[in-house]
């Protein structure tokens, strides 16, 4: 007699929102529903051997992001073995990271410089010396921070970024795509409401120099102190000291940045953020594309090199 079983898989794809947001600019992902694949064909006296077999394959593996299609020996990152990713710049958000990052392996701590935000370390994320030792983080997250900066603040903070990675590590930076504005601008008025999100209607004019309504009510750090485009980002990376920095203007009037460090393991990172907008930037390392997401993966990308 033939059985059908199941075994399934969490699906991650939950759609990025806009840059600004309710929670300090950090887009809220999760785990979405639970996905079954059917597993056909299978006779009750082979289940034993292939629970057997499943266990085997997966004693072999280590978990990567949650991800556990990566062999051990591909990276250093043992199994079992929690990382810490730094928040930098978090908001009042507990748990807004990227759904790479799975709590059940990774560590977040956040860092802010409003204490108001209650954060794990309160300071400003371009000197975090006396607050976060040398190679003390394996990635660190960042959503919509740097742009908040005054211009002379950005150079440092990317240092002070690559001196708290361990030498594996990687940097994942969002903030608006001054090119995309620009364009836009042209054709459109400085006040017009590009689009709506949780903190309320979003103009030209708060893309360039902050969320308005957030700064007349007291978040004086909400304003932009500089802007940034795929090329400036990726070569103010590559100064820094970080080995590659790859850049994709996002569709959202934004650019997604994954800053690496000089052992950082691509594959894993490809694996990781497959089928997720941040994946575009790996595509190279992923199984061809079907002929629908060509046009896509088109988007224009950066990769700068040392």
């Amino acid at each position: 007699m033939r059985h059908a079983l199941t075994t399934c898989r969490y699906s991650d794809k939950a759609p990025q929102r806009g840059p600004y947001s309710m929670n300090n600019h950090s887009p809220r992902t999760r785990h979405q529903a639970i996905e079954p694949i059917p597993i056909v064909g299978i006779r009750m006296g082979e289940v034993r051997d292939v629970l057997l077999t499943f266990l085997i394959l997966n004693c072999s593996r280590t978990r990567i992001f949650g991800d556990e299609r990566l062999n051990r020996k591909e990276t250093r990152m043992e199994l079992g073995r929690t990382k810490r990713v730094l928040n930098a710049g978090s908001g009042a958000a507990i748990g807004a990271l990227h759904s790479a990052f799975d709590s059940s392996v990774w560590t977040e701590v956040r860092i802010d410089v409003d204490p108001r935000a209650t954060p794990d370390l309160i300071g400003s994320i371009s000197d975090m010396r006396s607050v976060v030792a040398d190679g003390s983080f394996d990635a660190i997250w960042s959503s919509h921070c740097i742009e908040h900066l005054y211009d002379h603040e950005v150079p440092p903070a990317l240092a002070e970024f690559r001196r708290v990675l361990t030498d594996d590590g990687f940097a994942v930076i969002s903030c608006p795509n001054l090119d995309a504005v620009a364009r836009l601008l042209v054709s459109e008025d400085i006040e017009s409401v590009v689009y709506l999100s949780p903190a309320g209607p979003i103009r030209l004019l708060d893309m360039i120099f902050g969320h308005s309504l957030s700064i007349q009510s007291g978040h004086i750090h909400m304003a932009h102190g500089t802007g940034f485009t795929a090329d400036r980002l990726g070569r103010l990376a590559l100064s820094a000291g970080f080995a590659e920095a790859r850049v994709l203007e996002g569709e959202n009037y934004d650019l997604w940045a994954v800053l690496m460090m000089p052992k950082a393991d691509v594959p894993a990172l490809a694996s990781a953020f497959d089928g997720t907008p941040i994946g575009r930037l790996f595509s190279g390392h992923l199984p061809p594309a079907p002929a629908a997401l060509d046009a896509i993966r088109r988007k224009r990308v950066r990769i700068l090199r040392t």
